[in-house]
């Protein structure tokens, strides 16, 4: 299932279809969440796995005297996947995100920007020997 999705995913892109594309990339950590952690709820395996598997990438390096940088943690991005799916909303709702987190959204203004595929992958799929 996932390298049908993963398959989709690339194909939307391919037709400049960004708005399915996201949507069905927003979907992956529900997935995965239910597998690798079935006994919890779908919020918090949504942002456990994320965080896991991919938001701990995201963070920048600490630096000396300069303050950590806000990145796409599992929060950020399950308010962003809940205001595309069920408001219609690609933006994040900072008031539902305080709402849930009890503390304002580190990420003031977030863009979908579209660029041309590169030459080059940089997620690539494992090669087969």
């Amino acid at each position: 299932m996932i390298k049908k999705l993963i398959t989709e995913i690339n194909e939307a892109l391919s037709n400049n279809l960004y708005f399915a594309a996201l949507s069905l990339a927003l979907t992956l950590p529900d997935i995965c969440g239910k597998a690798e952690y079935p006994e919890k709820g779908s919020t918090s395996r949504y942002k456990l796995w994320y965080d896991e598997y991919i938001g701990q990438y995201e963070k920048s390096p600490p630096i000396d005297g300069v303050p950590d940088m806000p990145y796409l943690s599992g929060e950020i991005v399950y308010n962003f996947r809940s205001s595309l799916f069920h408001q219609g909303n690609p933006n994040l709702d900072n008031g539902e995100y305080k709402k849930r987190n009890k503390k304002e959204c580190p990420i003031e203004h977030f863009e979908i920007v579209v660029e041309t595929e590169k030459p080059y992958k940089i997620y690539a799929e494992k090669q087969e020997p």
